[in-house]
């Protein structure tokens, strides 16, 4: 037996309208929450062994494999290959891979003239020349590395800078005219011979 509402006629079409909307995103919020939470019941189900999809292994159960327990089956046998000894002999890095490529020479026809260039140096060749026909990409990069790879300006020195350097110049020239002239720069006059020197007697 169906119980059936009858309508109200008492309520506007509008608020009809919203009492509806309301009660229909009820539902839709119910029905998510229940979707969400079977997922979720799904998702810890399948976090067991994944066979019945039931809880997983027990762990207080004790595992056949450990520290000096193996499968017998992987145990190297007399007479069968060799296990691989990790890394083959000679194998290259990344590092060693990128230098071969990048410095390996190849014959090249700059402006006519045939010469042997590496792929790194060709590199900024084709670079330049792409500046050259107005690449605006290619010139950005060329702006970006210039001060990077250009040789560093030194500031000009100042004017008190200069004063200092002239006259440490001019101490130095005059110190060694007085050396020249056989003077003693402490004294500022000739070195007299001390009494004696001339190996005569004073009578």
């Amino acid at each position: 037996m169906v119980l059936e509402h009858p309508a109200r006629t008492d309520i506007p079409p509008r608020k009809a309208n919203r009492e509806n909307l309301s009660v229909q995103r009820a539902r839709l919020r119910a029905s998510c929450f229940l979707l969400v939470g079977a997922v979720m019941k799904h998702s810890k189900n399948k976090k067991g062994d994944g066979s019945d999809g039931g809880a997983g292994p027990d762990k207080n159960e004790v595992s056949p494999w450990g520290y000096k327990k193996t499968d017998k089956k992987t145990w190297w046998t007399k007479g069968g290959p060799r296990p691989k000894g990790g890394r083959p002999k000679g194998a290259k890095n990344k590092k060693t891979l990128w230098h071969d490529a990048f410095s390996k020479k190849i014959e090249v026809v700059i402006d006519g003239i045939k010469m042997k260039l590496s792929k790194d140096a060709l590199s900024y060749h084709l670079l330049a020349n792409k500046c050259m026909a107005g690449d605006i990409k290619a010139i950005a990069l060329k702006l970006q590395w210039e001060d990077k790879f250009a040789d560093p300006v030194e500031p000009a020195p100042t004017t008190a800078e200069t004063d200092a350097n002239l006259k440490v110049l001019e101490d130095y020239i005059n110190l060694h005219k007085k050396f020249s002239k056989g003077e003693s720069p402490a004294a500022g006059g000739t070195q007299e011979a001390p009494d004696g020197a001339d190996g005569g007697d004073d009578e």
